[in-house]
């Protein structure tokens, strides 16, 4: 064992591993008698853990692992988990405005889709266009959103001086010009993509928030200027809207760990 063991420190992980190790959520007596600890000092580590968000007490006074663990995880699982969470109001999605759905999130300057969901099968074509789909955050719906919420900072800092990629006449390729916008996406909490990555495909974004009120990824609708376009999008938006606070609300309510022994 290191010599630079801070007990406090080691307490708190013997907590979460009793609340993570347990067969079902257990009361602070419980974890007090397994860990080893007096009730009094199990209270104090219990109440800070809950205040960062990393426990949380459900309303039969008992505790689970809470979503401040899952900001935690490595990329893999995370993913994992906010496409097991999101999935089912995807499909229903999918289904409500006959367009393919997107889940994505933002990794450096691209954008990385954890789930893409077609209405139908004969949506052959849109198949075919999401294979050679550019990754650039700047010509995508959800690229443009996230880069608004990560801030004119950390934007500037990665385009600065340069000329972005153009994929169709419609890209954008003036940095400034796209930071100029991000104030308005964060207002109507959207961001739309008319033809910037495919000619003639057209998707609109909106952000999925956590429980502490950040952007955790986003969620987009996609398909062809028939279907929709600025006359459709005026009902689109709301569910699409609505969709988002859903999933950010399964998130914040997920336990990121199986409460469950290892297996």
């Amino acid at each position: 064992m290191s010599s630079y063991q801070n007990r406090s420190l080691t307490r708190g992980f013997d907590v979460l591993e009793c609340i993570r190790q347990s067969q079902r959520p257990p009361r602070m007596v419980d974890i007090a008698a397994r860990v080893g600890l007096h009730t009094a000092t199990t209270f104090r580590l219990l109440a800070v853990l809950t205040e960062m968000g990393y426990i949380k007490r459900d309303p039969e006074d008992r505790y689970v692992l809470d979503y401040g663990l899952f900001r935690l995880a490595d990329s893999t699982q995370r993913a994992r988990l906010i496409r097991e969470s999101a999935k089912p109001v995807l499909l229903r999605l999918a289904q409500e405005l006959d367009g393919t759905i997107q889940l994505g999130e933002l990794h450096g300057e691209d954008v990385v889709i954890h789930e893409r969901i077609f209405a139908n099968s004969r949506d052959r074509d849109l198949r075919e266009a999401f294979k050679s789909s550019p990754t650039a955050a700047h010509a995508s719906a959800i690229g443009k959103l996230l880069l608004a919420y990560r801030g004119d900072k950390q934007f500037l800092e990665l385009y600065r001086n340069r000329s972005l990629r153009s994929f169709t006449k419609q890209t954008i390729t003036d940095p400034l010009y796209l930071q100029k916008h991000f104030a308005y996406m964060k207002s109507k909490r959207g961001c739309c993509d008319f033809e910037e990555a495919i000619p003639g495909l057209v998707s609109h974004a909106a952000p999925v928030f956590d429980q502490e009120g950040n952007v955790a990824c986003a969620i987009a609708v996609s398909s062809w200027t028939s279907r929709i376009n600025r006359s459709t999008l005026p009902q689109i938006i709301p569910r699409l809207r609505r969709a988002a606070d859903e999933i950010g609300k399964l998130l914040a309510h997920r336990p990121v760990v199986a409460v469950g022994p290892e297996t």
